[in-house]
């Protein structure tokens, strides 16, 4: 947010209003506001953030369904185009799962990115979204800057639309390997000098850029 002190109070004035929107069946729909209130204390130079309730609660209910979704946020960064961001974000939920494949519609797919209403016939469908995220993908995971890629194809065609046949379900696979997070907020250490040393001359670790997996 910067170091001068009015350009983070506009900031944090931005995101103050910042919300979650949950669908639910029925078209019925919750949003949640995620900030209660920022605090700056100029003597200590320290900034406090407390969230709703209504926040608090949605967290310690996924926390106890085991539901979050882990995400590499240098790999966020790293996206190009909002495709490769919405789809990282789609296989993500599943990483973990015991089958890496997923069946996906035509129609969820291309809600989640964007392109309910663009790209309608399949071949630019394939060549503007979906291989340009996997090109991107692609390029990250081997050079080490992605946990996941992606593979995708048709799985169930209708009939045929300008030329092509229409898709009515994509099969998704993805390739990942595991990640070592550094996350002190879930007991995983920081990443430090020592802890770098202990890695470099491990064969069976690549380092790349700050991100450390094991080579699957």
């Amino acid at each position: 947010v910067g170091n001068n002190t009015k350009q983070i109070r506009e900031n944090l004035d931005k995101i103050l209003s910042a919300k979650i929107v949950l669908d639910a069946e029925n078209e019925s729909w919750q949003a949640i506001n995620i900030f209660q209130s920022f605090e700056y204390t100029k003597n200590k130079k320290t900034y406090s953030i407390s969230f709703t309730p209504a926040f608090v609660g949605l967290i310690n209910q996924l926390a106890l369904h085991k539901e979050y979704t882990i995400l590499n946020c240098n790999t966020l960064l790293d996206c190009r185009s909002y495709y490769a961001t919405r789809i990282y974000e789609l296989c993500a939920q599943f990483r973990n799962s015991k089958t890496l494949t997923r069946l996906i519609g035509d129609k969820e797919l291309r809600k989640i990115l964007n392109c309910e209403n663009k790209h309608t016939d399949i071949s630019n469908f394939r060549k503007r979204c979906l291989n340009i995220a996997k090109r991107e993908l692609d390029e990250l995971f081997e050079s080490g800057k992605s946990d996941l890629t992606f593979e995708i194809s048709p799985y169930r065609k209708g009939k045929f639309i300008n030329g092509d046949k229409e898709i009515l379900t994509w099969f998704i696979t993805i390739k990942n390997r595991p990640l070592y997070l550094v996350d002190e907020y879930n007991g995983i250490k920081l990443i430090d000098e020592k802890f770098i040393d202990e890695f470099k001359n491990n064969e069976n670790v690549r380092f790349n850029d700050g991100i450390y997996h094991q080579i699957s």
